[in-house]
């Protein structure tokens, strides 16, 4: 007898917390968190479960966490700050052709924020600069991500990359704002490095 025992339902609960808040908090690639689950599965005795219910409880983990990472960041996000956060976005064009300099009305700050700055001259200096000035307006509070893992912050950067404002706009505010703020909070970064 080798002392392990079958994954109760239980079991595949306490795992799944475990590594919602240990795991996920840190870590999103999901071959990452499989590995901890297994880990964890030896280190408590438990015979691994199935691959479909290993691919839920990693789900769910991954799920739980981005849950409570969002309603974290999103409620250091002072009212004002989050009106901002929507303004930025409210008139922007999911055209990725629209006029990233036309910025006299204000409707497409947002698209002048995502753009690449381009060759080196006096002109890009300026644009960066205002774009650096833009961000730095919306007022985010200083240590909005201390303790958020790289990973994280990068993969919610990622996500308003390839989202087009208008899906930005339908998401649900926490994530809407946790995904908003950590936008900009690395571009900001990235222009100000730049």
């Amino acid at each position: 007898m080798t002392g392990f025992r079958e994954c109760s339902v239980a079991d595949a609960e306490n795992l799944t917390a475990w590594l919602a808040a240990h795991v996920c908090c840190k870590e999103q690639r999901v071959d990452r968190v499989r590995e901890e689950l297994l880990g964890q599965c030896r280190a408590e005795k438990i015979e691994p479960p199935a691959g479909t219910r290993i691919g839920r409880i990693t789900g769910s983990a991954l799920q739980r966490a981005d849950d409570t990472l969002t309603a974290r960041i999103s409620g250091q996000i002072p009212p004002d700050v989050q009106k901002r956060m929507v303004e930025l976005i409210a008139a922007a064009s999911d055209d990725p052709g629209a006029d990233a300099g036309d910025e006299a009305d204000g409707r497409e700050v947002f698209a002048a924020i995502r753009s690449d700055p381009g060759n080196v001259s006096l002109n890009t200096a300026k644009a960066e600069a205002a774009k650096l000035a833009s961000i730095t307006a919306i007022g985010l509070p200083g240590r909005l991500f201390a303790g958020i893992a790289p990973r994280v912050l990068a993969g919610w950067r990622a996500r308003v990359t390839v989202e087009a404002p208008s899906h930005l706009r339908a998401h649900p505010d926490e994530i809407k704002f946790t995904l908003l703020a950590a936008y900009l909070h690395c571009r900001q970064t990235e222009i100000t490095d730049t």
